[in-house]
């Protein structure tokens, strides 16, 4: 007698029926072990700090666009904080509908998608609705099963935010947040808690219930060969600044 299926029933859209062609990466081994984990079914959560240049992005994409090739996923969500990154003045109204409105900040998936694949297997998908961009403000009382959601800048969310985004996960989907907890465009009287978040999540109970914290760091940048001289630069303290304190007496 044939066993009955006991597994949880789950509404799920029908899987992408294409195949997309990627291009392989050159992955860091920091890099290689976050991409198995990602891609690995037991994982469900994944946060990814690291400096800018270190492949956050790049590996993210990569794996949400492979779970949707290979048929285990049917969605790619790609979430942002509507922020401006400019020390001057905002840019202001922009014309159009949300997804107008939305897409100066879906650049970075657009850039990663290039690199990864051609021009026309990221026309089908965006043909077949299978990728959509989210700012936040949308996300509640959303219901995330069997979907890849990408959140960016990840720097950029407050403790009620993160409240919000982390409460949506659903069954079978994977959650994975890429940020750097130097750089965030936040307004000074607002708290980022991505810092929070990695700290709060990286422990033996976390990992068992499939929960990942991840760092990268500078021996992961590949963007050029300059950027980690620079970000090592600007890094460095200023001691005109009237704020400046040494660590120790000279």
């Amino acid at each position: 007698m044939a066993k009955q299926d006991k597994s949880p029933k789950i509404h799920q859209r029908d899987k992408f029926k294409g195949e997309l062609k990627l291009r392989p990466l050159n992955w860091t081994e920091n890099q290689q072990k976050i991409v198995d984990t990602i891609l690995d079914k037991q994982s469900k959560i994944v946060f990814i700090n690291g400096p800018a240049g270190s492949g956050k992005s790049s590996l993210a994409t990569y794996c949400g666009l492979k779970l949707l090739s290979d048929k285990t996923l049917s969605d790619y969500l790609y979430i942002r904080n509507v922020l401006e990154v400019s020390d001057s003045a905002a840019m202001g109204y922009i014309k159009g509908d949300i997804d107008a409105k939305f897409d100066p900040y879906c650049q970075i998936f657009k850039e990663k998608s290039e690199e990864l694949m051609s021009n026309a297997d990221l026309d089908k998908l965006m043909h077949d609705n299978r990728v959509h961009f989210v700012p936040i403000n949308y996300v509640r009382g959303s219901n995330w099963a069997v979907k890849f959601i990408h959140v960016e800048e990840a720097a950029n969310f407050t403790q009620g935010e993160y409240k919000l985004l982390l409460t949506r996960y659903a069954s079978f989907s994977k959650l994975i947040f890429c940020g750097d907890t130097q750089q965030t465009d936040l307004p000074e009287k607002k708290r980022g808690a991505f810092a929070r978040m990695l700290e709060l999540f990286n422990n033996d109970e976390s990992r068992e219930k499939g929960i990942y914290t991840f760092n990268l760091d500078k021996c992961d940048i590949k963007r050029s060969d300059i950027t980690s001289f620079l970000i090592d630069k600007l890094n460095e303290p200023d001691i005109n600044h009237k704020d400046y304190r040494p660590s120790q007496p000279k």
